[in-house]
């Protein structure tokens, strides 16, 4: 069978409480808003990069950034 991924589209309060659904077996990844909403300031930009990287790394998950779901 083809390999597939499950990902969310779920607006939460933080990329932690994000994180807490995601599992390698389950639920795999979900878009993190935060960027799309960030202003495009270099320094808030990286904070959103490494927060979203720190809170999916802590559960076997890669950070799913969007600009855009529709």
């Amino acid at each position: 069978a083809p390999e597939r991924i499950f990902i969310a589209e779920a607006w939460v309060s933080s990329n932690e409480r994000l994180s807490r659904y995601l599992r390698p077996d389950e639920l795999h990844t979900a878009f993190q808003f935060d960027f799309l909403r960030a202003p495009w300031r270099a320094e808030v930009l990286r904070d959103v990069v490494d927060d979203a990287i720190a809170s999916a790394a802590s559960v076997g998950a890669p950070p799913t950034w969007v600009l855009s779901n529709h």
